[in-house]
């Protein structure tokens, strides 16, 4: 009968720290917005307030205020974003040379430009709405639709150029 009464009385415990470990255990998101202080770099963690690079789990502001340098993911980098919007309060436009990967949606103010580069690769979890989504004349650049359920791009978006692949 120790034993059981043991038993009972560590499981109420354990329970507690396993159901902590799920509650507690996040990574918080922080949302980034755009200032471009520094260069166009995404990777600078100058050009981002709070200062820091985006990551996965992060939601990314671009032109919700005004700023300096228009934000370009050069070739040979990977840059990343939980959800990305585009603001109204400065005419914005993203150019994408090396890789993004954003788990949700980008949704772009109608003055707003995502420019592909040929190299591009652009991964994404979610819809694309708003904006132009600008591609060289002859493109290579490919988007990666990977969301678990359908994914679109409205009449919203204007494309312009090539599609190079989706």
């Amino acid at each position: 009968m120790q034993k059981t009464f043991t038993l009972f009385r560590v499981l109420p415990s354990a329970v507690a720290i396993i159901i902590s470990a799920f509650c507690f255990n996040t990574a918080y998101a922080t949302t980034y917005i755009w200032k471009g202080t520094t260069s166009s770099d995404w990777n600078t963690a100058g050009n981002w307030s709070p200062s820091g690079v985006p990551t996965a789990s992060d939601f990314v502001s671009i032109g919700s205020t005004t700023f300096n340098n228009q934000p370009t993911i050069s070739s040979f980098e990977t840059a990343y974003a939980s959800f990305i919007t585009f603001g109204t309060a400065k005419t914005t436009t993203l150019t994408l040379i090396g890789a993004l990967t954003v788990a949700g949606n980008i949704a772009m103010a109608s003055s707003s430009t995502f420019s592909m580069a040929n190299t591009a690769v652009l991964t994404l979890g979610g819809n694309f709405s708003g904006g132009k989504l600008s591609f060289p004349s002859s493109s290579t650049a490919k988007i990666i639709m990977n969301g678990t359920a359908a994914q679109y791009f409205p009449q919203t978006t204007t494309l312009s150029g090539n599609v190079g692949y989706l």
